[in-house]
């Protein structure tokens, strides 16, 4: 049995999105993964990511899930209408901006933001036939060192993959997966 319970104490891993970033090395897009995790002791949802430096959670409240949601269902209308109608389109999908704080580990540090990273949710046509929700950032400083800064890797999803993360961020899958972390952590409390 695959435990619920993430890599960090109380955090419990709702489950995991593939994406594509460009990599400049390549000259090509690439395959990136990235988690999203729940904390239930402080009801706040993460979007984990890892650049090639850093493995940074940026933190997202539950009223934010929730309006991700209706975001992914404005870029899936779009997607729809831009593909019947043969057409490409790039706009930021209204409500996908978010002003969030990030924390990250570089080595063995951690930093925290000294203000908000703004995570933005827009809709990019490949082609008249792909159309792509692409999740993005500002660059933050650190409150410890103003040089040390993050920004996220640009995420590209698919459709896909865009109603990948609709699944996981869904009540259902909260629910349930908070059910069974739940069912852990009592059958843990047995052995204390």
């Amino acid at each position: 049995m695959i435990s619920t319970v993430g890599v960090a104490q109380d955090e419990l891993v709702l489950g995991q999105v593939t994406a594509s970033e460009w990599n400049d090395v390549y000259n090509q897009m690439t395959e990136k993964s990235f988690l999203v995790k729940y904390n239930p002791k402080k009801s706040k949802y993460y979007i984990k990511v890892d650049d090639w430096m850093n493995k940074a959670w940026i933190h997202f409240s539950q009223k934010e899930i929730e309006s991700m949601r209706s975001v992914i269902e404005k870029y899936q209308e779009w997607n729809n209408i831009a593909s019947e109608n043969n057409t490409k389109i790039e706009k930021d999908i209204p409500g996908g901006q978010y002003r969030c704080n990030v924390s990250w580990n570089a080595g063995d540090n951690w930093y925290f933001s000294s203000g908000y990273m703004n995570v933005n949710f827009k809709i990019f046509s490949q082609s008249t036939k792909r159309h792509q929700m692409i999740m993005s950032s500002s660059k933050v400083s650190s409150t410890e060192n103003e040089y040390i800064d993050f920004k996220m890797p640009t995420l590209y999803l698919d459709l896909v993959h865009a109603e990948e993360l609709k699944q996981i961020i869904s009540q259902e899958n909260i629910e349930a997966k908070l059910g069974a972390y739940n069912k852990e952590k009592a059958n843990e409390d047995l052995f204390k």
